[in-house]
């Protein structure tokens, strides 16, 4: 793929600030996005009906025990399914880097036989300002990622599974293959998405959500929350106007109290960010 279909604008949120029981958390989902809808914004930006919890899912990252995935190769494996279900995971393989020729260039897909709805393959480009010197400088990462059905957890025992579920895979992780998958930190995450809010951006209605994580073992206080908002490119491209709003808003938001301007990544945390 040689450019990404979609951008999406990425802010991480202070996780304390959504603790509490659903609906508790709901509430503070209602007045993080009033707050948005507060700032001092010149014409382009409006905020409409805040985001609704959409989905609750299970989530777990695999890897090797030494991490080698992600730390070595840039991969990041990740299975997702409804909360409490039974049956079949969503799995998603990634590849993510700042550089766009070498993110766009790998090219592993899903094998046709756990791709039940096609081969769900996604180029796409993340955005997040990292503050540095007083001032709000432009990061980006692209991804490739792919879709598979796995039936069971089980039977992604060694990286030579991916084999089965994915062809085209990197050659760089073929002497990964005898090692084991396991959940990275032994981490079981409860997923919250809270989906559709109403954000227009230079007349363009865009996507906005706001995310909270849990490890499964708590489930009062979060471990993670994330805010984003994202639009479709055309041959990697959208309308100037948009995108000069979408970057005034990501500079806006370390002025709302519960953003965590420099926060760690919700993968960040995941491969074990703010831990002792």
């Amino acid at each position: 793929m040689k450019y990404p279909t979609s951008r999406e604008y990425k802010m991480m949120l202070k996780a304390d600030a959504f603790v509490g029981n659903e609906a508790e958390s709901e509430a503070a989902v209602g007045r993080f996005w009033q707050a948005l809808a507060n700032l001092p914004f010149d014409k382009g930006i409006a905020f409409g009906k805040a985001p609704r919890l959409d989905a609750k899912r299970d989530v777990l990252f695999l890897d090797t025990p030494e991490k080698a995935l992600f730390l070595k190769h840039d991969l990041v494996f990740r299975l997702r399914r409804k909360r409490q279900a039974d049956g079949a995971w969503d799995a998603t393989l990634k590849f993510r880097l700042g550089d766009q020729l070498l993110a766009g260039a790998q090219t592993f897909r899903p094998r046709k036989a756990y791709a039940p709805e096609g081969r769900n393959v996604k180029f796409e480009e993340d955005v997040k300002a990292v503050i540095t010197t007083g001032r709000a400088a432009f990061w980006a990462l692209f991804s490739r990622s792919a879709n598979t059905d796995v039936p069971d957890r089980d039977s992604l025992r060694k990286v030579s599974d991916l084999k089965t579920l994915y062809g085209r895979l990197p050659e760089a992780i073929d002497d990964l293959q005898d090692h084991a998958l396991s959940d990275v930190n032994d981490l079981e995450i409860v997923e919250h998405v809270y989906d559709s809010g109403k954000l227009t951006l230079s007349g363009q209605k865009v996507e906005a959500a706001v995310i909270l994580w849990w490890s499964k073992h708590q489930v009062t206080a979060p471990i993670a929350a994330e805010f984003s908002y994202r639009f479709d490119l055309d041959d990697g491209e959208a309308p100037l106007e948009t995108v000069e709003s979408a970057w005034a808003l990501l500079k806006k938001l370390p002025n709302v109290e519960d953003v965590d301007a420099g926060g760690p990544t919700k993968t960040a945390i995941v491969y074990g960010a703010g831990q002792d």
